[in-house]
C-alpha cells in the first residue's frame, strides 16, 4: 500500500482501507483470468506510486 500511495500507512489505515487491491480477489482461483489483464495492444498499464493515490488499475 505504501509503495502506491506514496507515503507510509499505519497498520490502523490498513485494516480499515476500503481499497481493494484487486478487482474480484476473493474470487480469484488458479483457474482464473490475473486480475491486471493487458489492454488491445498487448500492454499493461504503467504504476503511478505517489500520483494515483485513490486507485492504482
Amino acid at each position: 500500500m505504501a509503495a502506491h500511495i506514496g507515503r507510509p500507512v499505519t497498520y490502523e489505515e490498513a485494516l480499515s482501507c476500503e481499497h481493494e487491491l484487486g478487482p474480484d480477489l476473493a474470487e480469484l482461483a488458479l483457474e482464473s483470468d490475473s486480475p491486471l489483464m493487458p489492454d488491445e495492444n498487448g500492454l499493461y498499464p504503467v504504476p503511478a506510486p505517489g500520483i494515483k493515490t485513490d486507485w492504482e488499475y
